[in-house]
C-alpha cells in the first residue's frame, strides 16, 4: 500500500505535480469487485478505516452477536448447572463458547470474496468522491497554479 496518506482533496500532498498520480492510484475497479484501487504510492487512512469498519460490523453481526445470543440461550437451559460447587459449569460454558464460535465463524469465513466485495462496495465510492474533489480543486484553481488537464 502507498506511503503518502491522502484524506481530502485539500491535503498539502495534493499538488499540480502529484494530482495525476493520486487520481490514477485511487481509481477503483467497477462495483462488485473484490479489489480496491491500486494505491501504489498513495492511500487514504480515512477510507481504509471505513473499509475495515465494514468488516468489523460484519464480523460483529455474523459472529459475535450470534455467539453471545447462543450463550444466553445456553445459560437459560435447565441442563446448565448454575449453582454447582465444581468447575464443571465453567467447562460447559467454555465448550459451548468454542462450539458456537466455530459454527458462526465457519459461516462468516465461508465466502471471504463476498466479504471483500461488500467492504469495497462501501470504500471504493469514497475514493471516487476523493478523486472528484481533487478534480474540482484543480478546475477551481487559478491557471497560474498550473494544474494539468489530466487532473481537471
Amino acid at each position: 500500500m502507498g506511503q503518502t496518506d491522502i484524506s481530502s482533496a485539500s491535503d498539502t500532498d495534493v499538488t499540480p505535480a502529484t494530482c495525476a498520480d493520486i487520481i490514477q492510484d485511487f481509481k477503483p475497479p467497477p462495483p462488485g469487485s473484490e479489489k480496491g484501487p491500486p494505491r501504489q504510492k498513495f492511500w487514504s487512512s480515512k477510507i481504509t478505516e471505513l473499509h475495515e469498519r465494514v468488516h468489523a460490523a460484519d464480523f460483529k453481526e455474523s459472529v459475535t452477536d450470534k455467539v453471545f445470543g447462543g450463550l444466553q440461550d445456553f445459560l437459560k437451559q435447565d441442563s446448565f448447572c448454575r449453582e454447582c460447587a465444581s468447575d464443571r459449569p465453567d467447562e460447559q460454558l467454555k465448550e459451548e463458547t468454542i462450539r458456537l464460535t466455530g459454527e458462526f465463524l465457519a459461516d462468516f469465513d465461508s465466502d471471504p470474496v463476498q466479504n471483500e466485495i461488500e467492504a469495497h462496495d462501501r470504500s471504493n465510492p469514497e475514493y471516487l468522491k476523493l478523486i472528484d474533489g481533487i478534480r474540482q480543486r484543480a478546475r477551481s484553481a487559478p491557471k497560474s497554479e498550473g494544474w494539468p488537464k489530466a487532473c481537471q
